[in-house]
């Protein structure tokens, strides 16, 4: 009996002990996740985890951070998800971030009716910040309340801040919230973690010091010393991130990477003067170049230009305010930090709305066929700058250009303007138009119709030199948006294709959540292979048409585009691409050619008028002077996008949906594209991650009928089979048991 006793009394002893260590390693486990934890993210998009661009933007921080939330409590569908999704996400960031990024919530929120001091202190400070309670409308007991709600945040980093006065959503909240991030830390965090140098380089040749007393010029001697107090008082705003480099070429050879600037140079002959004074053969480069990371920006400092003063074209050296102005724009350049793009308003291209506050749009009268949304869309993410060719030329500091629908001829010096551009190393997106319209007149008998003629601007040229081009017709497609009349019924618009996802390169990275858009006169692209190998470009489609798509080529009237029928045949039916990026070092189309001199401006010609009587003075070498040809005979790295429509921009079409009751893809489109090409690929990914509308394929009558027999027939009889096969094995055991018991 005691024997028992002590036995069990083990037993219970036993338990406790064990019991006792599961609840130690329990909370030993417990603790250590605090610091120790990992989670597994199985959504398609990562919708959980933060995105590389999110991680990289506030693990980079160099100078405090600080989040401020005013969110109210206790809020009703849908609203009440906003507050714990911000906890987590920014709990997410504060994980990946170095001690430098902090968030605090504020309690707004009265108690029992009344305001304690510290929710009035946290109101006033929202206030201060310009985050201000907005009005919700939730539905109780069959009838509309409306409630008073503080939802928003701000980001401060030293003394700039950036503020969200409004979340009342969480969908792409993330890029919201990381654009910001980025766009307070960008300078200062790509300075402080940049590795290694910008390297400013002088080209200064020697050689010049003779030459320069018989252009009447002076200063010569001191351009090196100008540039390094330049480069010495930026470096007090780069963190010391700026390394000056002089080099002479008449004492010392230039190395490979500095033979771009060879198309600064400038030769003279040997030549005597009164007086005995010889100037002897010779050759120099005064130039000004930025490097990093094998990316480039090369400036002449020498050279001529129009005095319009004295009607004439004289020598110059370049000033402070010049060098200064081409190293400080350039250099957000070089990081990749820019936000600034370039929109094309001359040349007949399709207008941009204006950038103003609500408030004042009434004010502006709107242009004809004017992009509203597609302003909306780039002056949200980008600081847009208007570029007219016929008057001020591209500016400095853009990455990319874009030209929608050009309708006007381009002169030789405006299309040297746009080769040169792209052989800098930038993009240009060409939303190019094989025709345009043209109204017939209209008489008594038959209203005036209008009629598509091919569109002759001189891009193509440029284009086709690249290795790219459009065919002179338009794409067709049975796939297409269906104009649905109760009276006509269903009539297909076939000018109008819409871009199926299985027809869209996903290998893109930023096309990866782009899942249909709807296009509109769109030519087809051309490729010439022979150039395009050549040049070592790369080649990325991004979408084409279905395989049941046809050409229509011109002249057409607008009948013929509308009412076009499929063709009969079905070999006339093929598949077109219909948007490309070509990517690489293309070669300048001015190579070989006469490059075309800068027009004098029509303000200048009153000058002219007034001087063509005077006698102008000038230097006796100037006739002798030789320069190489100025321009970039070869590009840096570029990119060009290239779609055969601009009418896919009219806001009409940019906001057809792709199916019934799904929003657009198009302006997510058109943001990607130029969060691509001007190098912040990483942002487009970002954007894009929050999938809003993914269709489901469309199949064959006969698969959709193989399914649903399938599931009605096939689901029960696989069951049925299993259940056979599970009693045929417990018959065969029990047989086998009874065996055994029997022998």
């Amino acid at each position: 009996m005691n024997v028992n006793k002590k036995i069990k009394n083990k037993k219970n002893y036993d338990s406790y002990v064990k019991f006792s260590i599961y609840i130690i390693i329990i909370l030993l486990i417990n603790i250590v996740s605090l610091n120790l934890f990992f989670k597994m993210d199985l959504t398609n998009n990562k919708l959980y985890s933060l995105s590389k661009a999110s991680i990289e933007s506030v693990s980079t921080l160099k100078e405090p951070m600080m989040v401020k939330i005013f969110f109210s409590k206790n809020l009703p569908a849908p609203w009440n998800n906003i507050e714990p999704y911000l906890h987590d996400l920014l709990s997410e960031y504060k994980a990946n971030a170095s001690n430098d990024f902090n968030y605090k919530f504020y309690s707004i929120d009265s108690k029992q009716g009344e305001l304690s001091k510290s929710a009035e202190k946290n109101r006033k400070e929202a206030s201060d910040y310009g985050i201000n309670p907005i009005n919700l409308y939730k539905a109780a007991q069959e009838e509309q309340k409306s409630l008073l709600a503080y939802m928003g945040m701000v980001i401060i980093h030293g003394d700039v801040v950036e503020k969200l006065p409004v979340i009342e959503s969480t969908n792409n909240l993330e890029y919201k919230i990381t654009t910001a991030i980025k766009k307070l830390n960008n300078k200062i965090s790509s300075f402080l973690n940049m590795k290694g140098k910008i390297t400013i380089t002088l080209i200064q040749s020697s050689s010049m010091k003779a030459l320069i007393p018989f252009l009447k010029l002076s200063g010569f001697d001191l351009v090196k010393d100008r540039v390094q107090r330049i480069v010495n008082e930026l470096n007090a705003k780069t963190y010391g991130k700026l390394e000056f480099v002089f080099v002479d070429p008449s004492t010392s050879a230039m190395s490979d990477s500095l033979k771009k600037f060879d198309r600064f140079k400038m030769s003279w002959p040997r030549k005597e003067f009164e007086q005995g004074k010889v100037l002897e053969k010779g050759e120099g480069i005064l130039a000004l170049g930025l490097n990093f990371n094998n990316k480039s920006m090369e400036m002449k400092m020498f050279g001529t230009r129009f005095n319009p003063k004295k009607f004439s074209e004289e020598y110059y050296i370049a000033e402070d305010k010049e060098i200064k102005e081409f190293i400080d724009e350039n250099i957000s350049n070089l990081l990749n930090i820019n936000d600034d793009i370039g929109y094309l308003i001359s040349h007949g291209t399709k207008p941009l709305a204006a950038n103003l506050p609500p408030e004042y749009r009434h004010l502006i009268k709107p242009k004809p066929g004017e992009l509203k949304v597609l302003g909306a869309v780039l002056n949200q993410n980008y600081n847009v700058k208007l570029v007219d060719l016929k008057k001020d030329g591209i500016p400095k500091g853009i990455d990319t250009l874009i030209i929608v629908g050009a309708k006007e001829t381009f002169s030789e010096w405006e299309l040297f303007q746009i080769d040169q551009f792209l052989m800098e190393g930038n993009s240009i997106a060409f939303y190019a138009d094989s025709f345009k319209e043209l109204k017939q007149q209209q008489n008594q008998y038959q209203r005036g119709q209008s009629i598509s003629i091919p569109n002759e601007t001189g891009l193509l040229k440029l284009l086709e030199h690249y290795g790219l081009g459009l065919n002179k017709s338009y794409v067709l497609d049975e796939k297409c948006f269906v104009n649905r009349d109760r009276q006509r019924g269903d009539n297909p618009i076939y000018i109008a294709p819409i871009i199926q996802n299985r027809n869209i390169e996903h290998s893109n990275s930023f096309m990866g959540n782009i899942t249909g858009l709807v296009m509109f006169k769109n030519s087809p692209i051309k490729i010439d292979d022979k150039i395009i190998k050549s040049n070592g470009i790369k080649l990325k489609n991004l979408f084409s048409s279905t395989d049941r798509a046809w050409e229509l080529k011109g002249p057409m009237d607008q009948r013929s585009l509308m009412f076009s029928q499929p063709p009969t045949k079905k070999e006339e039916m093929k598949k077109f691409n219909l948007a490309i990026i070509a990517e690489g070092e293309f070669p300048s189309y001015f190579d070989g050619r006469d490059l075309p001199k800068k027009p004098i401006k029509k303000e200048d010609n009153k000058e002219n008028k007034e001087n063509k009587d005077k006698k102008i003075e000038k230097s006796a070498i100037s006739k002798d002077l030789k320069s190489e040809k100025s321009f970039i005979s070869r590009g840096s790295k570029a990119k060009i996008f290239l779609t055969g429509s601009s009418e896919m921009l009219s806001d009409q079409i940019i906001q057809v949906p792709t199916q019934a009751g799904t929003q657009s893809q198009s302006p997510l489109f058109l943001v990607n594209l130029m969060d691509y090409l001007n190098n912040k690929e990483e942002m487009a990914v970002l954007r894009s991650k929050v999938q809003r509308f993914n269709p489901i394929e469309k199949s064959k009558a006969s698969t959709r009928d193989f399914i649903k027999i399938f599931n009605i027939v096939g689901v029960p009889l696989i069951f049925i089979f299993i259940g056979i096969f599970v009693f045929v094995l417990r018959q065969k055991k029990r047989k086998k048991i009874e065996t055994i018991f029997k022998g």
